[in-house]
């Protein structure tokens, strides 16, 4: 949502209008996903709601546009996820901090999130609640506390909302995750905080970069830490493959994914 829409769609109204703060625009979204969660934050920019192309079939005539625009400008991206080649950040990325702080700030205004005058000694421990669970968060939580003396707060798309998410992260100045897309909050943290990326038993860090990606365009201090040891790791071989199981697989890829270093 962050990376391939959200970002690109704000760069793309700049070039399109200069009605900033909230660009007097139409946000027509043609793909046939159904509304989610996260649809609000597509109007977040526009003085006008979102439609969908459902929106569109219903209304049941043609519909007439004064003008039109069809795509949006990509320049604000940096990283390819490896669809049609291994993944890894755009070679001719064009993204700066200026960029990243300019979308930053007007999504805090659009959502009515006042900016903090400076980060405070907190740490966010970002919850998975389905898989890629940290196992000892309360262990976690509390090393955090006693040994660097932080408030740690823990927050997740089940008990947080978005901007209580945002609003959070952006008065922070540490921010703790296992790999996946809960990271992309990252945006909102402040240049000079730290970004922590835990990676499960058997993920390699250097084969998955987003957000390391990320932290240097924005100016994050950012470190790793990968799980290294089996036994305190737990697989879930049988869960359904979009959440990481395997046994819709062959017997002999099974096998040689159990026993991958």
């Amino acid at each position: 949502v962050f990376h391939d829409d959200l970002l690109p769609m704000f760069h793309t109204l700049q070039l399109l209008t200069l009605s900033y703060p909230l660009y007097d625009v139409q946000l027509l979204l043609m793909d046939d996903a159904e509304p989610g969660d996260f649809l609000f934050l597509y109007g977040v920019h526009t003085m006008h709601k979102p439609l969908l192309k459902f929106d569109i079939k219903a209304a049941g005539n043609a519909v007439c546009m004064v003008d039109a625009y069809i795509g949006l400008d990509k320049s604000m991206t940096w990283y390819q996820y490896g669809f049609h080649e291994p993944q890894g950040p755009l070679p001719d990325a064009s993204i700066t901090s200026s960029h990243i702080a300019n979308f930053v700030n007007a999504t805090r205004t659009g959502l009515n999130i006042k900016q903090p005058l400076q980060s405070s000694k907190t740490a966010v421990i970002l919850s998975r609640k389905q898989n890629r669970i940290i196992s000892n968060e309360l262990q976690l939580s509390t090393s955090l506390a006693q040994q660097l003396g932080l408030k740690v707060i823990l927050i997740s798309l089940e008990t947080h909302t978005i901007k209580q998410i945002i609003e959070i992260i952006g008065a922070a100045n540490l921010l703790i995750g296992m790999h996946g897309s809960l990271l992309i909050f990252s945006l909102f943290l402040n240049p000079g905080s730290i970004l922590v990326e835990l990676f499960p038993y058997a993920v390699n860090p250097d084969h998955y970069t987003p957000y390391i990606t990320l932290a240097g365009i924005q100016g994050l201090i950012y470190h790793s830490w990968r799980n290294m040891d089996p036994e305190k790791s737990v697989a879930h071989p049988e869960r359904p493959w979009e959440l990481g199981g395997i046994a819709h697989l062959d017997i002999k890829s099974q096998e040689k994914i159990a026993t991958s270093p």
